[in-house]
């Protein structure tokens, strides 16, 4: 039998041939055509409506994967040794009514989270009819048999939320934190709201898909005080978006390859999930939608730079309680040393959406052969990272930079599903030709050995290897990694054109990013130690360069295919995502507006 792959999304289950093709979508309105075997969890793939099988329950083991929804359930639950999530309405009440005496307890914080045996049912009538009691006294009445249900933990929050003040005042201080239209995104109320909004709002689109029906219990009214439509957007579609009115575009969770016939038959008996809903095939109307895999690359490329520019202005001192400044004051006062190390950050940011990165990003996360990377690890550098992966997550890069709610977190989500569409194959590759690259290249100051000639590429074009080492140890260790088999076989496969150190040609760049890289324009790492910047293409025009140099920048003959990003072509891109409001974040690398 040929192998079949069981793709799980979040609306449904499929067998797929590992042949055929789905669609990927990449920004609202545009898709990559992939072959199932190439299909990474994390993927957004067509899905027919109809064929939506999962609900809320299934949804939601996935759903914790988003630090903003795992966040948000954290603030308004407390969990047991088993992982059991209880509301901290229910373990508040208990811990109140046990300072308070009403109960006699010394265990009673095992006993609220339900480590230990629950109460007597005349325990919690008794309870329940105290904290009745403390209601009635403050002008709020409630039936017995609903305080029940918050002392047991089946409510998360009763509806009106001035009750909490009764329950601050009454039983236990702590509830004072659940103050009413609080917009913080660290508060209870905020966090109450998105948790059930995200809840309501996944449960009630998989019914609509089914055709089904049903009310959300304990559903918050609507409140025109907080807005938390990009936090909420933002969650929502990471798992699943709209395409019309018959389709929809579903996370893929899970990928299996079943090699025998009675697995598979064990599955379609089995699996309540299974369906027909991944969209397999061609599709004549999505022709014009589609973008290529180099395309997608250099998209990655662009939105990798733009979260570098916001970590290198990144004043993390504003969400951050101490002053902390790194070895020598680098990363504060050094736009060169924050981005040296915003590139290790993206492994982190990547992480917060998936329980895996790519070998790529493990390779960039190691820091290999980086050597002024090393002086970064330490307990400064972490804090650091933290701090930038909360700028990011809890609007603090928002406010410094002035953008609406859920721009950079909007940001962090876009990229993770542009690098997500990317096979896996790929940045296998990358990652063994930065290994190539530090273990043959020592002198990076000039991108090929003087006085010898250039490799060739299998189709003709040249291929610039950077370093002064032996010749036939170069070509030992790219026969090694298979360097030239893998090239040749990205390029044939997915029209990607990648040389032995990792470089894409006909790959936009953006300026400093090339020099920071200390290549093509021969800049040494040594002398970048005492910049206190990253030097911009305007200053280097006007530094070095006459109209001789603008001409160079684009020179075949030493930059082959490579072109410098134009404002014009960024901001289109960025528009594809409703980004292009961050596009004067690298304002000083746009050489040309537009050619």
């Amino acid at each position: 039998m040929v192998a079949k792959y069981l793709i799980s999304t979040t609306m449904g289950d499929s067998f797929l041939d590992p042949t055929g093709d789905v669609y990927v979508q990449v920004s609202p309105s545009s898709y990559l055509k992939k072959k199932v075997a190439d299909v990474n969890v994390g993927d957004m793939v067509l899905f027919q409506k109809p064929y939506a099988k999962t609900d809320l329950e299934d949804v939601e083991p996935h759903l914790d994967k988003s630090p903003r929804y795992h966040f948000s359930k954290e603030m308004i639950h407390e969990q047991n040794s088993r992982g059991d999530f209880i509301p901290r309405l229910r373990t508040l009440l208990l811990k109140g009514l046990s300072e308070k005496g009403v109960i006699d307890d010394s265990d009673i914080d095992s006993r609220a989270l339900y480590e230990t045996d629950d109460f007597a049912k005349e325990d919690y009538e008794m309870m329940a009819e105290w904290v009745v009691n403390a209601l009635e006294r403050n002008g709020k009445k409630r039936h017995v048999s609903t305080v029940e249900n918050w002392l047991r933990g089946e409510t998360l929050a009763p509806r009106d939320w001035e009750i909490f003040n009764v329950l601050g005042r009454e039983i236990n201080p702590e509830f004072n934190d659940f103050r009413e239209y609080e917009d913080d995104p660290k508060s209870m109320y905020f966090n109450y709201q998105l948790y059930v909004n995200i809840r309501r709002g996944i449960m009630r689109y998989l019914n609509d898909c089914r055709g089904t029906t049903r009310t959300f219990e304990n559903q918050p009214k609507e409140e025109p005080h907080i807005s938390l439509s990009p936090e909420y957007a933002i969650v929502f579609q990471h798992f699943m978006s709209d395409r019309n009115e018959t389709h929809a575009t579903a996370r893929v969770t899970e990928i299996q390859k079943i090699l025998k016939r009675h697995q598979m038959e064990h599955v379609k008996k089995t699996n309540e999930f299974l369906g027909e809903g991944i969209v397999s095939g061609e599709m004549k109307n999505m022709l014009e939608l589609l973008k290529s895999y180099k395309d997608v690359m250099e998209y990655d490329e662009m939105l990798e730079s733009m979260i570098c520019s916001f970590v290198e202005d990144f004043d993390y001192r504003i969400s951050e309680d101490d002053n902390i400044v790194l070895p020598s004051g680098h990363v504060t006062s050094n736009r060169f040393w924050r981005h040296a190390i915003s590139t290790r950050i993206l492994p982190t940011i990547l992480r917060c959406f998936d329980e895996d990165i790519d070998d790529f990003m493990k390779y960039l996360e190691k820091g290999t052969g980086i050597g002024f990377w090393r002086n970064f690890e330490n307990e400064d550098v972490q804090k650091f990272r933290e701090a930038v992966r909360k700028g990011f997550l809890d609007r603090g890069m928002d406010s410094q930079f002035r953008y609406s709610s859920g721009t950079s977190a909007n940001l962090l989500e876009v990229y993770y599903r542009i690098h997500k569409a990317i096979p896996e194959r790929v940045f296998r590759y990358l990652a063994k030709a930065r290994e190539f690259y530090t273990k043959v290249v020592k002198d990076t100051s000039n991108f090929q050995r003087p006085g010898t000639e250039p490799r060739i590429f299998p189709d003709g074009r040249r291929v610039l290897i950077v370093g002064a080492e032996d010749p036939s140890k170069i070509d030992k260790v790219i026969n090694q990694l298979r360097l030239r088999e893998e090239a040749e076989l990205i390029e044939n496969r997915y029209g990607i054109g990648l040389n032995m150190i990792g470089m894409s040609y006909e790959g936009g760049l953006f300026f400093s990013d090339e020099i920071s890289q200390s290549m093509k324009m021969g800049f040494d790492p040594v002398t970048h130690r005492k910049m206190d910047k990253l030097i911009s293409g305007r200053e280097y025009i006007e530094k070095f360069g006459d109209e001789k140099t603008i001409s160079e920048l684009n020179s075949m003959e030493k930059n082959p295919g490579v072109f410098y990003l134009t404002r014009n072509d960024v901001y289109k891109m960025l528009k594809e995502f409703h980004l292009q409001k961050i596009i004067d974040r690298r304002w000083q690398d746009f050489v040309w507006e537009d050619v």
